[in-house]
């Protein structure tokens, strides 16, 4: 595997972020909320030496130029190139970055969706970069991760100046896949199956498709920067490859695996914010006290501890935090945690085979709920729902890809979801999904102008 080595070096963070973005698969990964678990670093890289990708089971790796095809399971093979870092740092060192798609779940489950993927971007994507930074927000320094040239090219990067492309007024037109209607028509089928005893509870998503128009080459990235103002959380990243561009500012942690400890943050619950005190007030309290938000919580994180205990050290599985109510920018958050030991020989990659796809996006039980969802969701989800991060041989931290924008050129999409129990109200259940949708639409707003038929 490759040798990195480490240099602390000076770079500004935003300017030198707009940098690496120029370049063709490159990626950010940071917390818009510094003063939260999970935010004392942010990274950036790019110049990868392998990158892995999948559609189904062929899976292609391309390795210092050359290109190989190959069938079998995407998530085994791409441990086989988790990298044992030689370095002594607290923080991740010569990491995969990537994602695993929603998708991943039809090889893990044997499901065969009807529905068709709606382009080609792949299932799973992780890429090893020789040239990597580290910002260190606690002791405020930055550090250069690399081969012998990485290093050399991210020292050159960091002292060349940033100049912006000119600004241009982009026009962002939004359109979604469901109306009001259709969603709650959807919503009573659940009920029904429900009623039947299929499902428990299932997370309902409706996609909202987007077209941009005279946006600069940096769009993305300037997007990206607007996100983590307009809707801070704690795992905010850009992804940027030839293809397709990935925008998120997520507030849930899928999976967190170090020191033979693995962690998940399941989110179920939601009311909006509206920035006066006392209506902010009454929307936390109402969220607190909801006995229907928290059946809703509970539910997943009885699925996520089963989920757990599938890998985790026999009677290691323990609820620590359940139901706290975390506050973002647009919305209040019901938050669980639970943590779990793991075995000295557990892998990373065991870890996330056990829990995929995040339990959150599915509903309980998860194999019914993701069928049900398969039947009711015209289109494969795609990225959304699955999830990102960083990985190395010993640890991940990986978040669950909401509140996610995904670019193809000039067309892409966004998705929002909820889930859906007996007890649910259509009309509340569709207006959740313009809520969380919020954030999103106030960065693009930002940019440009929105026609949005929402």
């Amino acid at each position: 595997m490759k040798q990195f080595s480490i240099k602390e070096i000076s770079a500004e963070f935003w300017p030198t972020c707009f940098k690496i973005l120029e370049h063709p698969n490159s990626y950010v990964l940071h917390s818009g909320i510094l003063s939260r678990e999970f935010s004392r670093y942010s990274y950036a890289g790019f110049n990868p030496s392998l990158m892995i990708t999948s559609i189904e089971d062929e899976i292609c790796i391309l390795e210092n130029g050359i290109l190989r095809k190959e069938n079998g399971n995407p998530i085994d093979r791409v441990g086989e190139f988790l990298n044992d870092s030689n370095l002594d740092s607290d923080f991740f060192s010569g990491a995969m970055v990537g994602f695993w798609g929603y998708d991943l779940k039809n090889q893990l489950e044997m499901l065969n969706p009807k529905s068709s993927p709606k382009n080609d971007i792949p299932e799973c994507f992780w890429m090893l970069c020789e040239s990597q930074l580290v910002w260190d927000w606690k002791d405020n320094k930055v550090w250069a991760i690399g081969t012998e040239s990485g290093l050399d090219f991210l020292e050159l990067l960091a002292k060349q100046e940033y100049i912006s492309p000119e600004k241009k007024s982009p026009r962002f037109t939004i359109a979604p896949t469901e109306t009001q209607t259709s969603y709650a028509g959807k919503i009573s089928q659940i009920r029904e199956l429900i009623a039947d005893g299929y499902v428990y509870e299932a997370n309902l998503t409706q996609r909202f498709d987007i077209s941009a128009e005279n946006t600069s080459t940096n769009w993305t990235t300037e997007f990206f920067k607007l996100l983590t103002e307009e809707s801070p959380a704690p795992f905010s990243a850009i992804l940027k490859t030839e293809n397709f561009t990935i925008v998120s500012s997520s507030p849930e942690l899928f999976l967190d695996v170090e020191d033979f400890k693995a962690c998940v943050k399941p989110i179920k619950g939601t009311r909006a914010r509206s920035g006066n005190f006392d209506e902010d007030e009454s929307a936390f309290l109402e969220l607190k006290k909801s006995e229907k938000d928290r059946a809703e919580n509970l539910m997943i994180v009885d699925l996520m501890r089963n989920d757990l205990g599938k890998i985790a050290i026999p009677k290691t599985v323990e609820v620590q935090n359940l139901f706290d109510i975390e506050t973002y920018e647009t919305v209040f958050q019901m938050v669980s945690t639970i943590r779990a030991g793991l075995a000295e020989k557990t892998s990373v990659t065991e870890v996330i085979k056990a829990c995929f796809p995040p339990g959150s996006m599915t509903g309980a039980p998860k194999v019914s709920a993701m069928k049900i969802l398969d039947s009711l969701e015209p289109y494969r989800r795609g990225i959304y729902s699955g999830a990102l991060g960083m990985m190395d041989a010993h640890r991940c931290r990986l978040s669950v890809v909401i509140r996610t924008l995904i670019m193809q050129g000039e067309r892409g999409y966004f998705q929002t979801g909820g889930a859906i129990v007996w007890d649910s109200i259509a009309e509340k259940e569709f207006e959740e999904c313009l809520q969380k949708a919020e954030g999103i639409l106030r960065a693009l707003r930002r940019m440009g102008r929105v026609d949005a038929a929402l």
